[in-house]
């Protein structure tokens, strides 16, 4: 069983009904939901969505996209951000995934990269990296180490 298989709390849903792109459809440009979205037509542009998403198998989805989880029957081309991603038979996922929870099921597919969110979301600062000054970390060359490295071949 996926992850969208799950018991969830009725507080853990957002508030606003359920968007539906139909079949036949067309968005381009960006969309800010509170609820949740179903794409079985074309949308192109960047997704933001409180709820949960799915992605029909006539679905398709190019360019951005962050939700609470994602379930995904058709073409998904570029970057996801959610907690839970699910790639069911049939469901294709091209890009980058941020994602705490990855499932593909059997005949699913992702061409990509996939990392982790905390990984993603924890940042090194550059004053707790080790300063090196390579003059003192690397030996000199000799005039003979040199003329090696130059004719070697």
């Amino acid at each position: 069983m996926g992850v969208f298989g799950k018991h969830r709390e009725a507080a853990d849903t957002p508030r606003g009904g359920t968007t539906i792109v139909a079949d036949g459809s067309r968005i381009h440009g960006e969309l800010t939901l509170a609820g949740k979205l179903h794409i079985d037509g074309y949308v192109d542009g960047r997704i933001d969505c409180q709820g949960d998403v799915s992605l029909g198998r006539s679905g398709r989805f190019e360019g951005e996209i962050h939700a609470e989880r994602l379930l995904v029957s058709g073409l998904l081309r570029g970057q996801v951000h959610c907690k839970a991603l699910e790639i069911v038979s049939d469901g294709v996922v091209e890009g980058e995934v941020v994602t705490d929870e990855f499932v593909i099921e059997s005949g699913g597919r992702f061409v990509g990269q996939s990392h982790r969110r905390e990984q993603t979301d924890a940042q090194v600062p550059e004053s707790s990296l080790p300063q090196v000054d390579l003059e003192e970390a690397l030996p000199e060359l000799s005039a003979e180490d040199s003329d090696q490295l130059t004719t070697s071949g």
